[in-house]
């Protein structure tokens, strides 16, 4: 059986429509990695799975800014940190994109889900830096919490493919009958 890899897309949330556009660019090319593995039959299923925090009815609204017309958001922001960490804990590889920032929203969620990461969990922690000319790509804390630092999420990706993919089915080989004479 090959072991099953749960990644969690961390990084900031605004009105930038890239917010969503590189988690889903993302997602596209951990697709293609599970279909190239499935198709040299080295897995029989897909081997990795994207858990996306804003993949759902709220975001998705957000995104078209009628979330705000429907529900006060803020009756409900609460939610978000206990649903983000409860997320993040049923994952094995944390992608955090820190190059798509903004000045008038701090990326605070993806500061506590790096920080959860390093003094909880431990999994192996890719962080897409871009040019690096991010201020969250340049400090000290942030910098010293990454398995690996790329430049963009098909990066990431490639990174992911070549560290936890499997190359290769195991050969068939014939066991002895008495393994203990």
């Amino acid at each position: 059986m090959i072991l099953q890899e749960y990644i969690y897309l961390a990084g900031n949330i605004s009105n930038d429509v890239e917010t969503y556009h590189w988690r889903e660019r993302f997602e596209d090319y951990i697709d293609d990695v599970n279909i190239d593995l499935i198709q040299r039959g080295v897995a029989e299923e897909a081997v990795f799975h994207c858990l996306n925090p804003c993949s759902n009815a709220f975001n998705e609204e957000f995104k078209q800014n009628i979330n705000i017309l429907r529900t006060n958001p803020s009756e409900h922001l609460g939610i978000l940190p206990p649903k983000d960490y409860w997320m993040l804990k049923r994952c094995t590889i944390i992608v955090a994109n820190l190059a798509l920032w903004t000045l008038d929203k701090p990326m605070m969620g993806t500061l506590f889900e790096e920080g959860w990461n390093e003094w909880i969990f431990r999994m192996p922690n890719i962080q897409i830096v871009g040019d690096e000319s991010s201020p969250y790509t340049q400090h000290v804390f942030v910098k010293s919490t990454a398995s690996a630092r790329v430049y963009d999420e098909k990066e990431a990706a490639q990174t992911i493919a070549y560290f936890f993919a499997p190359k290769k089915m195991r050969t068939q080989r014939q066991a002895a009958d008495r393994v203990w004479d």
